[in-house]
């Protein structure tokens, strides 16, 4: 019994040894697991950040071209209305030009 007994304990410690060692194998697995995850979330927030910038900056260089546009077809319009005015002015200006004329012949 004795040598039996002396070599199950031997046997219990080589087991509780080896049961420590895939404990640590274990944790540092799950610590590298978890490491790796970490790296992985801030990749993808470091992306998504740098996705969000670009998108805040096309948005305002749309709105920049946008209001770019609107100005350019304001003045646009308002140099069309002064050039109708001033060929209705010239126009009126040739009508009594013409009157004028007329009524000086009639004389």
């Amino acid at each position: 019994y004795g040598g039996r007994a002396s070599h199950s304990h031997a046997a219990d410690a080589d087991a509780d040894a080896g049961s420590g060692a895939d404990d640590f194998l274990r944790r540092r697995a799950l610590a590298e697991r978890q490491h790796e995850q970490l790296a992985e979330a801030e990749r993808v927030a470091g992306e998504q950040a740098r996705a969000r910038q670009r998108a805040r900056e096309e948005a305002a260089l749309s709105r920049v071209r946008q209001e770019s546009a609107a100005r350019r077809a304001a003045e646009e319009e308002a140099a069309r209305r002064k050039a109708e005015a001033e060929e209705a002015t010239r126009r009126q200006n040739e009508a009594a030009r013409r009157r004028a004329r007329e009524a000086a012949e009639k004389r």
